[in-house]
């Protein structure tokens, strides 16, 4: 009894945690377009998505199941291997898809959860077969058909969601082209009906058919007369989007955006919370149905009540049932708010589908870089094939508006409301006709490859960024296999474990889940500090000035120099105490200022193509600024490296003479550079002389250091790599000396020239 009573506590536990980790992996299903159109808020996006979220957890329970997909048999279990098998999927899960969430890579929990029931049942079987010496069925727990027809659904929806969303993308730009606004409003307000009931098939299919608060007769009607529903829908949104369109100027697509949220939040919460709370739930009905029978042997008491309906529709006439689906709306919705990792996993895709200059996530790989060139080949060669007014007219339709959409964040991606209607559209199409046909699909599968394909159509993979794109789809796709493998055999061997092990194992393995889930948790701080909070240059004006970028320039140059001197104070006094953790973490931000930098470079250009003519002479000082800030940022990377090779292959440290003199070296640099960040915070560049006289004197200390180093190493004192290094240290704080003052009068320069 100890093992059931624990199982049912640790398999409640797990339930809350796998809600939050998998909300957070799959939340990037329904805000993707949303958040990436910048349609509203992020906020209002939130709110949007919650009430999805609330309204579908209370329509699920006609669709929670006991075995996903009814890729096992549940009723061929014994309580106390269901019991084992749940627990073993809930660990995996858990620590799988947190992983994933802390990388920021997007997956499917639906298939993660079939193969880990599906790598459980295995285990099951084949301890079966060694304790009955081989006679046991081996496919007596697993439905072998079905996980084949998974198999095939998975690889189908992959590739007819890319092409679906190529072609759909195609075809609404060439309707509608990027110059939609204000225009075609009749079309746009069809196409929005047309649009708003392809959604509501998805919405009724998944949410109203099967409610346990619709009576049998309602949903009879209901599909019966769905065609006629559909036209009636159809009609009455044409006609309102018509009189939104022409009346209060709304944007239609944007319409479609927020109700196509809404509905695949719905959706979401009312199809895949199965997904984080179906096993502890059906452990719990089974654990009182073995206490209502009165039996005494958990090890033989056959599941043969367990079938697909567990929870019936009559599940919410049980208070228990309501506060558990009650609890879960709270836990979901949370999460949506106040993880930061939801913004994280969201980011990813955004980027791979950016209309705009973005900092990629992924390098190209050699696979990358072929199918790159060679589409970029039959691209060339297809167009030699079509008429040439046919040419010219298709790339008409792709000829960009004077002023660009107004982001949040210059440095994320983003696209307009129309391609992102489309994402929606399309996606809700491909999930109700898998619904309809009993295809199994993923989720996370078709929406993420929509949004790939419509970014193809879009021409959002140029030259410039298609070969990191496709290296990021291609690692993405490659996690979800890799999904599959790791769900099997996480769920089989700690299945095996737990049976073998007993008690002891369940408790240990409890202990690493919670140490892995703490360890990400810390990892995922470090690099949120690490990433760039906000960019170089964030001009939101679609048309900004000069003075727009001066101001955003003087103001990120400062943050980027205080953050490099705070870099040079942790790896000087890292190497001074010999403590390996802070030059890692020196190193780490370092490399992160390198590369923050060099996209500030990127978008420097990007603000120039949108900046007004007025005062453009002036873009040099700019363009110094930049290229000084990013010498300044290359000492420091090529200084903290150094540091750190020397520290992690255990050579000698400081003498004490050697420490004496980095550590006053040490306090007049930050002492010199904190004076720096102050003229340039307060714009006293009336300072500049003055610094430059400091600047010559602590040369001339550095130049003292220099010779006496030398001497060192010409009597043999002290260590020659550490000399090497020393000698490295002190080139490097040169030039940081000399390019910090270079950026502070090119800072000058900029304010100066705009006056």
């Amino acid at each position: 009894m100890t093992l059931i009573w624990t199982a049912i506590i640790l398999l409640i536990i797990f339930a809350i945690i796998n809600l939050v980790t998998g909300v957070t992996n799959d939340a990037v299903n329904f805000l993707n377009a949303a958040i990436g159109s910048r349609i509203t808020s992020r906020r209002v996006i939130y709110w949007v998505a919650a009430t999805g979220i609330v309204i579908g957890v209370f329509l699920s329970a006609g669709l929670m199941e006991v075995a996903r997909k009814g890729v096992i048999y549940p009723n061929h279990f014994f309580l106390t291997e269901l019991l084992i098998v749940f627990l073993a999927v809930m660990i995996t899960d858990i620590i799988m898809i947190d992983c994933y969430n802390t990388v920021g890579l997007p997956t499917s929990t639906t298939v993660a959860l079939v193969f880990e029931l599906i790598g459980g049942a295995m285990a099951i079987t084949l301890l079966r077969q060694w304790q009955a010496g081989g006679s046991e069925p081996i496919l007596e727990l697993i439905n072998a058909d079905r996980t084949m027809i998974i198999l095939i659904g998975i690889l189908v929806s992959i590739f007819l969601a890319l092409i679906v969303g190529i072609v759909a993308q195609f075809v609404a730009r060439q309707i509608f082209s990027f110059q939609y606004e204000n225009r075609l409003k009749f079309l746009q307000a069809f196409a929005g009906g047309v649009s708003i009931t392809a959604i509501s098939i998805l919405l009724i299919k998944k949410a109203l058919i099967g409610s346990p608060f619709i009576s049998g007769n309602i949903q009879m009607a209901l599909q019966d007369n769905l065609f006629g529903i559909l036209v009636l829908i159809m009609v009455c949104t044409t006609l309102l989007f018509l009189i939104l369109g022409w009346a209060l100027e709304m944007s239609i697509p944007g319409l479609v955006v927020i109700f196509g949220t809404f509905a695949l939040a719905l959706a979401f919460a009312a199809n895949d919370l199965v997904n984080y709370i179906g096993a502890p739930l059906t452990a719990i009905e089974a654990v009182k149905h073995f206490f209502a029978e009165a039996s005494t042997d958990p090890a033989n008491y056959q599941l043969l009540f367990l079938n697909d309906n567990l929870l019936r529709s009559d599940a919410f006439n049980n208070n228990i049932w309501v506060l558990i689906f009650s609890v879960s709306a709270v836990i979901m919705i949370a999460t949506l708010f106040f993880s930061r990792r939801v913004r994280y996993v969201t980011d990813t895709e955004i980027r791979l589908s950016s209309q705009m200059p973005v900092q990629e996530r992924f390098s190209a790989s050699f696979l990358s870089r072929i199918l790159a060139r060679n589409f970029s080949q039959m691209h060339q060669s297809m167009i030699t094939i079509f008429p040439a007014p046919m040419i010219d007219f298709v790339q008409s339709r792709y000829q960009r508006p004077t002023t660009t959409y107004k982001i949040e964040n210059a440095a994320q991606g983003y696209f307009d409301s129309l391609r992102a209607s489309v994402n929606l559209v399309a996606s809700s199409i491909l999930i109700s006709i898998g619904t309809l046909l009993n295809f199994p699909l993923s989720t996370t599968f078709v929406v993420f490859m929509v949004a790939m394909g419509t970014a193809i159509a879009d021409k959002a993979w140029v030259r410039e960024t298609a070969v990191y794109r496709i290296a990021g789809m291609l690692a993405i796709i490659g996690s979800w296999l890799l999904t599959c493998v790791l769900a099997f055999a996480g769920s089989f061997l700690l299945t095996i474990v737990f049976s073998k092990g007993g008690m002891l194992a369940i408790l240990v393995g409890t202990g690493v889940t919670m140490l892995v889930l703490a360890y990400n948790y810390l990892r995922f701080g470090k690099k949120e500090k690490l990433m760039e909070k906000t960019p170089l240059l964030p001009i939101e004006n679609s048309t900004p000035s000069c003075h727009d970028m001066a101001e955003s320039t003087g103001d990120d140059i400062r943050k980027k120099m205080l953050e490099g001197s705070k870099i040079y104070l942790l790896s000087l006094e890292g190497l001074i105490q010999n403590r390996l953790s802070a030059i890692e973490e020196a190193q780490a931000k370092a490399t992160q200022l390198k590369e923050n930098v060099r996209l500030a470079r990127k978008q420097l250009f990007v603000n120039f193509s949108r900046v007004n003519d007025d005062n453009m002479d002036n873009s040099q000082y700019f363009i110094q600024a930049v290229d000084y800030l990013a010498d300044y940022s290359n000492s420091i990377n090529h200084m903290s490296t150094l540091i750190l090779t020397h520290i992690i292959n255990n050579h000698k440290g400081l003498t004490d003479d050697q420490k004496n003199d980095i550590t006053d070296l040490l306090d007049e640099v930050t002492t010199f550079l904190n004076l720096m960040n102050y003229t340039h915070k307060e714009k006293r560049f009336d300072q500049v002389p003055d610094l430059i006289r400091k600047q010559n004197i602590l040369l001339g200390y550095i130049e003292e250091l220099r010779i006496k180093e030398l001497r060192r190493i010409k009597h043999g004192e002290g260590h020659t790599r550490m000399n090497i290094l020393l000698m490295e240290i002190l080139a490097e704080t040169k030039n940081i000396m000399l390019f910090s003052i270079n950026i502070l009068k090119s800072h000058r320069d900029i304010i100066a020239s705009i006056k």
